[in-house]
């Protein structure tokens, strides 16, 4: 009786739950800590990869704002240029007659005219064509005022004086070849703003004889709306896009209404919305653009801001393109990612603690009914399993061995079935562990998808150049073309960078390595920088640069970092020289590259590898502070070490290693 008063029950209970409470625990713990780092992880992504596409999405739409007053620009000089223009001098000197081509005045002005009225039949966006005589009197004069807008050569009874104009005065200052870019404001006429509004620009240029002296200035109007809706065009849904003059005044913005508001002498700036943007909208910085985020109107946003310069004075002729996107925008695949993961989670501890309940009933189980037999069958024997008829000692013997061996059976078959439900249990969480790295990579999946767009924006880019060769190919000369050439190979190597950084950046996966010739790649980075050699009287030297295994554009970054390094930290009235040069190891190549810039003091040779860390200020030298981070990254990735040993107004020397491969060059 003794032992039926044991609680079994009690017991069952007491060692599942020392089996089922550390298997919870471990998974929440472990799992926790993997959804924290996973999501910190994907956060960070997000929003590095907004700001780089938030900051090319600005620089594109720069592209499009900076192109169309090129075109503006050419236009104006391409008029100056022409034929009628030189007859109408030289019927000026001759009491309004050619003698060179027989032809009146008047009639070099029809020729004129007809120029202008074909420029605005093949260009929507030019609202009028004008030419001025030197004392400010419009000679010519055709537009849009027609009926429902057709072009109308003005009658002269019309023609107005415009000597006191902005666009007029400013230009007779100018020498020949210059253009001069009026502010941008709405379409007038007769003093009284036209609705719609037509946003306009003015560029003018002045028209001067062979020996110097003003004739008179052409005038070209152009309507900017096209190009403004470009520019919107180009910014994503959820991407809000402000453009504003340099005193910080609308010229688009969401809002209607809002935009032009100072055309009506009211105020309606980008300061006053956005205080943390006074500095760089303040005429006093020359910053050409910014990043960051800011709290506004109860949300944080992430933003890009970019002065455009568009015209020959930097101090005035520019605008400033705001870009944003709100953060709870852009972390929303994050916020959905973490739902489902928690959602995988709880189903991954419903099912464990299932299978750790199941399991702890197994294995408490038999060994409750093992105690249970061994104090309740030990004097059930039969007397064919043990001698236990014998007498004396013997039986006690033979019963107590019945006892025992019944017991150790017992425990035997117990330990068996353990063995089998621990293989089961340990199969199942190779299952789960397997469903987790699916979900991890399915995150590094759609982290690619996501920076994938990145490349649209070049696609676009790449588009239209492909259709400015088409269309305006022919009236393009050699120069024109080379420079298309060169902006086409650049929006090339930008997609192969892109390619290289979301390689860099995807989690847990590098992109392929393959065998560089760095004497090319060095070459290349050279022809990217030219203009920036022969500016600055640099000189390079390098050769026999070996062949390696790596990644292309980080190991271009690499070079092309430690070069322009050299060059923009170079003393003043000293001519940078830079060499590179190479050494064999027992299992490696040992680089170095050299200049005689201003050096680095010994006390910053440990921070100048940190990521943002600035030896000088802004105003001394451009720059972010990232380049060297970025170098120190690209050779550990590759399997080495970079420093760098420098004396102060001598120059600097940068040490690094590469892995060689078998086939090096001859």
């Amino acid at each position: 009786m003794r032992f039926q008063q044991s609680t079994p029950v009690n017991r069952r209970i007491g060692i599942a739950a020392r089996i089922i409470v550390p298997v919870i625990l471990l998974l929440v713990i472990s799992n926790a800590l993997v959804l924290y780092v996973t999501l910190a992880s994907n956060k960070q992504q997000l929003l590095a990869n907004t700001h780089s596409e938030i900051a090319s999405s600005t620089a594109l739409q720069q592209t499009f704002f900076q192109s169309a007053m090129n075109e503006l620009s050419g236009d104006v000089l391409f008029l100056s240029g022409t034929p009628p223009i030189a007859g109408l001098i030289r019927a000026s000197r001759n009491e309004g007659y050619d003698q060179d081509d027989q032809s009146s005045q008047v009639a070099w002005k029809s020729r004129l005219a007809k120029i202008f009225v074909g420029m605005l039949n093949s260009k929507p966006q030019t609202s009028q064509l004008r030419f001025i005589d030197a004392n400010g009197m419009e000679q010519i004069r055709v537009d849009r005022s027609g009926e429902n807008g057709e072009i109308r050569i003005v009658p002269n009874s019309e023609l107005q004086n415009k000597a006191t104009r902005d666009y007029f005065h400013a230009a007779t200052k100018l020498s020949a070849g210059q253009v001069y870019f009026s502010d941008i404001e709405l379409n007038r006429e007769h003093g009284k703003i036209i609705e719609p509004h037509e946003p306009t620009i003015r560029g003018s240029t002045p028209v001067q004889d062979e020996f110097g002296k003003l004739f008179g200035v052409i005038v070209k109007n152009q309507y900017l709306e096209s190009a403004f809706n470009d520019m919107l065009a180009l910014a994503e849904q959820d991407r809000f896009l402000l453009i504003a003059n340099r005193e910080g005044e609308y010229l688009v913005h969401p809002t209607p209404g809002r935009s032009f508001r100072f055309e009506y002498s009211q105020r309606s700036n980008i300061v006053d919305d956005i205080p943390e943007l006074y500095q760089f909208v303040s005429p006093e910085d020359s910053s050409l653009e910014a990043t960051g985020d800011l709290p506004w109107e109860g949300e944080t946003y992430t933003y890009h801001i970019r002065r455009v310069v568009f015209g020959p004075n930097p101090e005035r002729d520019y605008i400033f393109v705001f870009s944003s996107e709100e953060a709870s925008t852009i972390l929303a695949p994050n916020i959905a990612l973490r739902n489902k993961v928690l959602l995988f989670l709880i189903f991954i501890l419903l099912v464990a603690a299932t299978l750790s309940w199941a399991a702890a009933r197994q294995i408490v189980h038999p060994i409750s009914q093992m105690n249970w037999a061994l104090r309740t069958r030990r004097l059930a024997l039969s007397e064919a399993d043990v001698p236990v008829s014998a007498p004396g000692e013997l039986g006690s013997l033979a019963r107590g061995f019945a006892d025992f061996s019944a017991a150790l059976q017992e425990r035997r078959r117990a330990e068996l079935k353990e063995m089998e439900e621990r293989k089961a249990a340990e199969v199942a969480l190779q299952h789960h562990n397997e469903k987790l790295s699916q979900a991890n990579h399915e995150l590094a999946q759609f982290a690619y998808i996501a920076s994938h767009d990145l490349q649209e924006p070049l696609r676009t880019v790449r588009s239209f150049i492909d259709l400015f060769r088409q269309y305006y190919g022919a009236s393009l000369d050699s120069q024109a073309m080379t420079f298309l050439g060169f902006m086409d190979d650049s929006s090339s190597r930008m997609s192969d960078l892109i390619k290289g950084l979301l390689d860099y950046s995807r989690l847990g996966v590098t992109a392929d390595r393959e065998e560089l010739d760095l004497q090319l790649v060095v070459d290349q980075v050279c022809s990217d920088l030219k203009q920036r050699l022969d500016e600055s009287g640099a000189s390079i030297h390098y050769e026999q640069l070996p062949n390696v295994k790596g990644l292309a554009v980080e190991l271009r970054l690499l070079f092309q970092n430690l070069i322009s390094n050299a060059i923009k930290f170079s003393r003043k009235g000293v001519p940078p020289q830079v060499e590179i040069t190479v050494q064999k190891m027992p299992d490696h190549w040992l680089f170095s590259v050299s200049d005689n810039g201003i050096g680095i003091e010994e006390r910053s040779l440990d921070r100048i590898f940190l990521i943002f860390q600035r030896l000088h200020s802004r105003d001394a030298f451009e720059g972010t502070g990232i380049g060297l981070a970025h170098c120190k990254k690209i050779v550990e990735a590759h399997g080495g070490k970079i420093w760098v040993e420098s004396e102060v107004d001598v120059g600097s020397t940068f040490y690094f290693t590469l892995k060689e491969v078998n086939s090096e060059k001859a």
